[in-house]
């Protein structure tokens, strides 16, 4: 020590000052060692707080604010929310879904289920009655002009649907462009300036029909007597008339970008006109010059009769033209929902059936025939999801199928099923017809693949 040497230490050639050094040295290298273990854990704790900080924002943002924004992030809910960071506690507290913050909409066309849309519409306001209430009707016919659309556009005039409301709404125009459509849908503001704070999405009901059982039943109704629709037996109306919109558009102009594409196409540019040769062959060619188009139906042959309500019911812009209607807004809901998808994979939003903001459901006025208390169950559950319990949804079916079937044994000017019209007969060579020939055969076969196609996308059958 007297030299400045430790003797004692293994290091015994150092100084007393280097020997600190030493050991402060390797102290340090120890500190480092022992920390390393701990760094990979040390970045899973800070991933982990990071996160629950997320969700606590986002949940505090969505329980404060229930008004959908243009940002998808800000609809997210605390299902989705849960879904995306694996938040146990989160996923427990998720609560049912709220039927008034989505706004509803029942969409028919001629014979694809004009009763049903209402009765569909009181079956929803009975179930919710039934647990808690929360849900209205317009108690309008239609919510905006059925086959009516903007010049500019080609959506519906003043389309606005509320959320909690029930809309119903015939044959309606959707001959925009998808992304048109998409904003016009969701619009959540009235035509006065009222915002909708509450409005997260849409539900839309899409009631459709085979186009054969569809064409035949058109015949049915309109050749009943007395006739249900005064406009048949209107001597100035001619089905086999040019219709169109604001003089320059047509029908055929405005399902080009639907139904003439692809490899196989719906239906071909010249089918119109044939649609006309065969219209005016028939209204103009046969019988005498003073028949209305209801004397047509009655007094022409069971085929002459058919191909003439069904060029009306295919061709015609504003009278008819309801099965390229149908056919039309199937595939226009179809590219809504293709862009919601791409938009939210881009965004990485949850993208399942519940979180979509733009919700359709496809059913067919076939199945309600066949299976009345399924299709309501299936209605039911899609519109209410867990906000009403399901033996209250079952029970509510259940009474729909019972009043349902009274109504076919009493029979109803809407109801054409299983009452052979006077004049009609035996409906099977109709069918045989429409099938076999050249035109309608090749047009509505190609429409019965899309309307089974959807109705499969749906959850549904395809018959």
């Amino acid at each position: 020590r007297r030299h400045g040497v430790c003797p004692s230490c293994p290091w015994s050639g150092e100084s007393p000052a280097e020997t600190r050094r030493s050991r402060v040295t390797r102290a340090d290298e120890m500190v480092v060692a022992s920390s390393s273990k701990y760094v990979p854990l040390l970045l899973i704790f800070a991933v982990i707080a990071c996160y629950s900080s997320l969700v606590k924002n986002q949940l505090h943002e969505v329980q404060n604010d229930g008004a959908a924004s243009s940002s998808p992030t800000r609809w997210l809910g605390r299902r989705q929310l849960a879904t995306l960071v694996g938040n146990r506690e989160a996923y427990a507290a998720d609560p049912p879904f709220n039927p008034r913050s989505f706004a509803y909409v029942l969409i028919h066309y001629h014979k694809t289920g004009h009763d049903l849309s209402r009765k569909l519409r009181d079956l929803l306001l009975e179930a919710k009655h039934r647990a808690d209430g929360g849900l209205a009707s317009n108690d309008r016919e239609n919510t905006f002009m059925p086959r009516q659309h903007e010049r500019d556009t080609g959506c519906p005039h003043a389309l606005v649907l509320t959320p909690g409301m029930i809309h119903t709404q015939a044959s309606p125009d959707f001959f925009c462009n998808p992304k048109i459509l998409e904003k016009k849908l969701l619009r959540n503001d009235n035509m006065n300036g009222k915002v909708f704070k509450n409005k997260k999405g849409v539900k839309v009901i899409h009631l459709v029909r085979n186009p054969f059982t569809m064409s035949v039943s058109n015949l049915n109704y309109h050749a009943q007597f007395p006739t249900p629709e005064n406009w048949v037996k209107n001597s100035d109306f001619d089905p086999c008339s040019r219709e169109g919109w604001y003089k320059t558009q047509t029908l055929a102009d405005l399902v080009a970008s639907t139904l003439f594409i692809g490899e196989h196409p719906i239906m071909r540019h010249d089918d119109f006109e044939k649609l006309f040769q065969i219209c005016t062959s028939i209204f103009h060619g046969k019988g005498q010059p003073d028949w209305t188009f209801h004397t047509h139906l009655r007094q022409g042959t069971p085929l002459d009769a058919l191909a003439l309500a069904t060029a009306q019911l295919v061709g015609q812009a504003r009278s008819g033209g309801d099965l390229l209607r149908m056919a039309n807004n199937i595939i226009k809901f179809r590219e809504v929902e293709r862009l919601e998808e791409h938009v939210r994979t881009s965004a990485h939003l949850p993208s399942a059936p519940r979180d979509r903001m733009i919700q359709v459901l496809t059913l067919s006025m076939d199945d309600f025939i066949r299976e009345p208390k399924k299709s309501a169950e299936r209605f039911l559950n899609f519109a209410l999801e867990d906000s009403v319990a399901d033996t209250v949804k079952f029970g509510v079916a259940a009474d729909y199928e019972r009043q349902y079937r009274e109504m076919v044994k009493q029979g109803g000017e809407h109801i054409t099923h299983g009452h052979e019209n006077d004049k009609i007969g035996n409906t099977e060579p109709l069918y045989q017809f429409l099938r076999e020939d050249e035109v309608f055969g090749r047009i509505l076969g190609n429409i019965e693949n899309l309307v089974n196609d959807v109705i499969v996308e749906s959850g549904g059958g395809s018959h």
